[in-house]
């Protein structure tokens, strides 16, 4: 099988990665997980925090690192949060709904938490059903089984095998 990029999990950073991939112009993106509706990207509660505007990304890292307690690093914080508003815009291009204002929550100094409107805090489920929408919208496919071994030729991965032997890619 030909195979473009094969990615090992479903939750949310799997599905992600493969979308992305796709978009990107990435043909036979293979995702490999043990179970599309199971795993703990499904089971996130609450909502996603999201800066209000431009002006709050500043605000809003500097509440990461104190409830961090300055121990996560700044540069990822800065990368997250900058990119968080994109990525919520991105969900609700493809159906997501958020409830009508927010919420302050946790370490946050002002009210920036998205919730679902249908759902309200089952925020994974929400969000991991527009991906599996998008990801069958894309054409990625879905290999169900246990990862077996990954194939390895002079330092570069060539290959997966499942555990019972019935998807290989190399």
């Amino acid at each position: 099988m030909n195979v473009g990029l094969v990615i090992i999990g479903s939750g949310i950073a799997g599905l992600s990665a493969a979308i992305r991939a796709r978009e990107e112009g990435i043909n036979n993106v293979v995702v490999v997980t043990r179970d599309l509706r199971g795993g703990s990207s499904w089971k996130a509660q609450g909502g996603i925090a999201v800066p209000i505007d431009n002006s709050d990304v500043e605000s809003h890292v500097n509440d990461t690192l104190v409830a961090g307690r300055y121990l996560n690093d700044e540069r990822v914080v800065w990368g997250y949060i900058g990119f968080a508003r994109e990525s919520l815009n991105w969900l609700v291009k493809h159906d997501f709904e958020p409830c009508a204002g927010r919420s302050l929550e946790g370490g946050h100094s002002r009210a920036r938490v998205v919730r679902a409107r249908i759902g309200g805090d089952r925020i994974g489920e929400a969000v991991m059903s527009i991906l599996i929408k998008v990801v069958e919208e894309l054409g990625v496919q879905v290999v169900e089984g246990r990862l077996g071994s990954i194939e390895v030729d002079g330092g570069r991965v060539t290959g997966v095998v499942l555990e019972d032997g019935g998807f290989h890619t190399s």
